[in-house]
């Protein structure tokens, strides 16, 4: 694949309702925040060849991608039809064992059909216009299932059978009551990721090139999610949130309810970090009970102490070497004494703070203690993954 014709292609992906896993995979992705980073397996004999070459070749980052649901049979009884839901960006892509591909996507905006016969008088198609949408990429000569579920097609001309928007175009709550209507997610409760700010103020925290987000110690934050559900709730589910405990902290209740059809829920975090450690990844995880069915969403944070601390530890350390350094240039006992005094508060006062560093802390940071993980709700007996210290 040349890179002029690179520049005009897409890769579309599709997650069925064949296996659970597929279908959860559908559940995150609408759930995720834009800018997260996502990623997908197929085996070989699920990839279009273009898309295969293009992985081995190394011409597939930076595409532009489709995701899909794709509403399928298992022993093929009947035709699949589809629905796009999120647009990203190809981030990486690689071949793992034997022949199974792995793809690592950027999610951006939400994606959906398009409204058809709006205002007319005769409604739209049983299906939304999936059937039509699916009869569009096929006329385009986009690979799709039952044949293969990742392929490598061209960049489908705006609004003409899908349309893409932000979170406030409506295309959640449009997906979402479409995909309730199938067996597949019948019984599904929906959320989805709506920001993160930090408490009081306004400004949005957006993920880093990693999907991370960064968030800085001794600050408290609010996580916004928006819980829409197509039809009147008949019974409550619980969704819980699990931290670390450690370096992010729920404040209050660890959980919230889904109990009527849409709601805005805030969920208040305070941050810190342990003694002697500069920053560290975690993550914060929210999940439904056991025995229901909805979005699992992982937020890879990212914990630094705070540009002030660091900027009071610098400096007073820096002040600190300076009246150890004259004590021992004055010949006045007085004066000795004085800046001794004044050099160990100073010490005592950083070392308050959790923050030493260079000669305050012998010259080497010592290494952090391990802290017991999040566990993972998705794995009776799963105790998690620890958070990593960034050095």
């Amino acid at each position: 694949m040349s890179q002029s014709s690179a520049e005009q292609r897409a890769v579309f992906l599709f997650s069925s309702n064949s296996e659970p896993l597929y279908a959860q995979n559908v559940l995150e992705i609408l759930a995720t925040p834009p800018g997260a980073v996502k990623q997908w397996r197929y085996a070989e004999k699920w990839v279009s060849p273009e898309f295969a070459e293009a992985v081995r070749t190394n011409q597939i980052v930076g595409l532009p991608v489709l995701l899909h649901f794709s509403l399928q049979q298992r022993a093929q009884l009947h035709e699949p039809v589809f629905l796009p839901i999120r647009t990203g960006t190809v981030k990486g892509a690689e071949t793992v064992g034997n022949g199974f591909f792995v793809i690592r996507v950027r999610l951006e905006d939400d994606a959906g059909l398009r409204a058809t016969d709006a205002g007319t008088g005769t409604g739209e198609p049983a299906d939304g216009g999936a059937a039509a949408y699916k009869a569009f990429i096929a006329e385009l000569g986009v690979p799709h299932p039952y044949k293969v579920s990742a392929s490598i097609g061209p960049i489908l001309p705006p609004e003409k059978r899908h349309t893409t928007g932000g979170r406030e175009s409506g295309l959640f709550e449009n997906n979402v009551a479409w995909l309730a209507k199938t067996e597949t997610f019948r019984a599904a409760r929906f959320f989805r990721f709506y920001r993160l700010v930090e408490h009081g103020g306004r400004e949005e925290i957006a993920p880093d090139e990693e999907g991370s987000f960064c968030l800085r110690a001794g600050r408290t934050y609010e996580l916004e999610l928006f819980l829409f559900q197509p039809e009147r709730v008949e019974r409550e589910t619980r969704f819980e949130i699990f931290s670390d405990e450690v370096s992010v902290s729920v404040i209050g209740r660890r959980s919230f309810d889904v109990a009527s059809r849409y709601d805005l829920v805030r969920v208040p975090l305070a941050v810190s970090l342990p003694t002697d450690v500069s920053g560290l990844k975690t993550f914060l995880t929210v999940a439904p009970e056991v025995g229901a069915q909805g979005p699992k969403l992982e937020l890879p944070l990212e914990v630094r102490a705070s540009k002030s601390d660091r900027a009071v530890t610098v400096g007073g350390s820096a002040l600190t070497l300076l009246f150890l350094a004259a004590q021992a240039l004055v010949t006045g006992a007085g004066a000795k004494v004085g800046l001794l005094v004044a050099a160990v508060l100073l010490g005592t006062f950083l070392a308050w703070r959790n923050r030493p560093i260079g000669p305050l802390a012998g010259g080497m940071r010592p290494a952090p203690t391990p802290y017991p993980p999040a566990p993972d709700p998705a794995v009776p007996g799963h105790k998690g993954q620890p958070a990593s210290h960034i050095a």
